[in-house]
């Protein structure tokens, strides 16, 4: 309400400003101002809570043997798990998006996980949110996702080697 008032005021000083000298001009501003600061009671309060996810990338510790070992990828298939994320991730980053190609990112702003055409992740998940099945820490942690992609070419293709070879014939898997 203080608001429109300062706004009439505004518009009632400035038709009369042809009248008005300079100082009276000032002078009414003033009152005008000191009448109508806005306080925090003027501020409507906000009608919709957005919440911002800020997903803070667990590094990967130890090397790709280390996170194959650890989430039971038999050691003859490494090669095919090797060649799909060095062609799905580059950088075994567990939060690259889809077409993204910069250094990977501690957070990803404004990603939508459940969406079906964005892959993320180092096996480029789609949707994303697939993968918190194997853990809450899905969005940065390398190894929870690796366990979910072990879990994708297991059931989709029954091994890493078959998953390799329909990466070599398609480009995607």
């Amino acid at each position: 309400m203080k608001i429109i008032l300062a706004l009439i005021a505004t518009l009632f000083i400035s038709k009369l400003a042809p009248v008005l000298n300079n100082q009276t001009q000032a002078q009414v501003v003033q009152q005008v101002a000191v009448k109508v600061q806005p306080t925090v009671a003027d501020v409507p309060a906000p009608t919709q809570v957005i919440e911002t996810v800020q997903v803070q990338e667990t590094p990967i510790r130890g090397s790709h043997e280390d996170i194959l070992t650890t989430t039971g990828i038999p050691r003859d298939q490494w090669y095919a798990v090797e060649y799909i994320l060095g062609n799905e991730s580059t950088d075994w980053c567990p939060t690259r998006v889809q077409g993204y190609h910069g250094n990977c990112l501690d957070y990803v702003p404004n990603f939508q996980e459940d969406n079906n055409t964005v892959g993320y992740g180092i096996c480029q998940s789609t949707p994303a949110n697939k993968m918190a099945k194997y853990g809450s820490d899905w969005r940065s942690n390398v190894y929870t996702q690796m366990k979910w992609c072990n879990g994708y070419a297991i059931e989709r293709y029954g091994n890493w080697h078959n998953a390799y070879t329909f990466w070599t014939r398609n480009h995607w898997w």
